[in-house]
C-alpha cells in the first residue's frame, strides 16, 4: 500500500539531503530504479548503505514534490511534502500494520495505523484503514510483470471523522518487492468519484536512457479535468 502521497522538514529525513529546487542522493545512496508515470508524474527510487528503506522521490510539472521512506514491507515510515511544507511519521506501534508478507500469503492484507501529522500551524494525529487484495490479475507494463491489487483507504481525524476516502487498484512488482500508483476514486461526502491515474507508463533501469530525470513526460500538456464515475 504506497501513500497518498519546507527544506527543513526535509532536510531531517536523513540520509537524504534535499531542497526544491535540485535534487541529488547523497554519498552512500543510489538511484535503482526511474519510473515515468501517467498525471504528469516522476518517480525516483534509492536505496542507501545502512537502511533497509526504500526512498522515493515524487516529481510533477512543478518540479521535486515529496520524498518518501518506506519499510520493506511498505510501511509508510515518513513522508514529506514541499508543496505545503507537511510531513507525516508512523507511529509504533501500530493495532495493524502493513505487511507484503501478508498480502502475498493470503491475498489480503488489512492495515490500521496512525501517522503523525506536522504542518504549519497544524501538529496532530491521523488514522489510516485500509485493506490491500491480489485481484488475481497480472499486467505487463513496459516489459514487467504486475500483480494488480485492489485498495481501499480511508484517514480518520482524531475524532474518528473521515477526512479521506478512496478505492483503486495499485500494482505490486512482485520479484522486487515495489508497489507502484494505479487509479484511485476519491470519494466526495455526497459519494461522487473523482478518479486520478498515476498507473506507472516506462520503467527505466540503471544506464537506460532517461534513468535519474527529473522531468515528467506522460499528461503534463493536458487540462486535469475531474469526473464522476457511475456505476
Amino acid at each position: 500500500m504506497k501513500a497518498i502521497a519546507a527544506a527543513t522538514c526535509l532536510a531531517l529525513l536523513s540520509p537524504l539531503s534535499v531542497t526544491a529546487a535540485d535534487f541529488a542522493p547523497p554519498a552512500g545512496c543510489k538511484g535503482v530504479l526511474t519510473v515515468q508515470s501517467r498525471e504528469c508524474t516522476l518517480l525516483n527510487l534509492y536505496i542507501c548503505e545502512g537502511d533497509d528503506s526504500i526512498w522515493e522521490a515524487t516529481f510533477s510539472a512543478d518540479g521535486f514534490d515529496v520524498l518518501a521512506q518506506y519499510s520493506p514491507d511498505y510501511i509508510w515510515r515518513d513522508i514529506a511534502y514541499l508543496w505545503d511544507q507537511s510531513r507525516e511519521t508512523f507511529l509504533e506501534p501500530a493495532e495493524d500494520a502493513p505487511s507484503l508478507a501478508e498480502l502475498a500469503k493470503t491475498g489480503v492484507d488489512t492495515f490500521r495505523y496512525t501517522v503523525h501529522r506536522t504542518a504549519p500551524g497544524e501538529d496532530r494525529l491521523l488514522t489510516i484503514v485500509g485493506a490491500d487484495m491480489l485481484s488475481g490479475e497480472t499486467v505487463v507494463i513496459d516489459g514487467v510483470t504486475l500483480a494488480r491489487v485492489d485498495t481501499e483507504l480511508q484517514i480518520l481525524d482524531d475524532e474518528g471523522t473521515v477526512e479521506y476516502a478512496s478505492r483503486g487498484t495499485q500494482y505490486l512488482d512482485v520479484e522486487r518487492g515495489l508497489f507502484f500508483w494505479g487509479k484511485d476514486a476519491v470519494l466526495d461526502a455526497d459519494g461522487a468519484e473523482t478518479v486520478y491515474d498515476n498507473s506507472p507508463v516506462d520503467f527505466i533501469e540503471p544506464g537506460e536512457p532517461g534513468f535519474g530525470a527529473a522531468v515528467p513526460l506522460y499528461d503534463c500538456n493536458e487540462q486535469k479535468i475531474a469526473f464522476e464515475v457511475t456505476p
